[in-house]
């Protein structure tokens, strides 16, 4: 941000990176178009609308009334971007230019869009979960863990202790 609340403006500098971004992400997760209708009722609807907002998840402004009123410029932008073939983005450019509070906002998000994606069918296995638990592998408690559920049991498999 290069100013405060109530709006939190971003630099075009920023808004430029937030555009590359997004149109990177999208491409290499097969995202054809981005959608955006600003209803947090079609939050889990990807096919009316798949951008989502942090206020919609937390008690936050996020992201700020500057960038939420551009939502819909930014929806179009990235999908002009994602016809064109022939542009490539520059993710290691992107990332060396990252400042650690942007790493770190990234990650939050990250971590907050994790949570909403289902774990894979075959992490949940019967009995493996509770194996990695008995085991003292994991303790089956913490929100926070450092792996998720399908990736310890893809680990645990790949060592053949399950």
């Amino acid at each position: 941000n290069n100013g405060g609340a109530p709006d939190w403006p971003v630099s075009d500098k920023a808004y430029a990176a937030l555009l590359d971004l997004l149109t990177d992400i999208c491409r290499r997760n097969g995202i054809k178009k981005l959608l955006w209708q600003g209803d947090k009722a079609l939050i889990g609807q990807v096919e009316q609308q798949n951008m989502t907002v942090h206020r919609w998840f937390a008690a936050k402004a996020c992201p700020g009334d500057y960038l939420y009123s551009r939502h819909g410029q930014i929806a179009a932008e990235v999908n002009r971007r994602l016809e064109e073939e022939e542009e490539t983005v520059d993710i290691a450019k992107l990332i060396a230019e990252m400042t650690n509070e942007q790493a770190y906002q990234l990650l939050q998000k990250a971590e907050l869009h994790a949570k909403t994606v289902a774990e894979p069918a075959w992490s949940q296995q019967e009995g493996h979960w509770a194996k990695a638990t008995a085991e003292g592998v994991v303790d089956g408690t913490s929100p926070e863990r450092p792996m998720k559920r399908d990736e310890v049991i893809a680990v645990l498999g790949r060592k053949g202790l399950l």
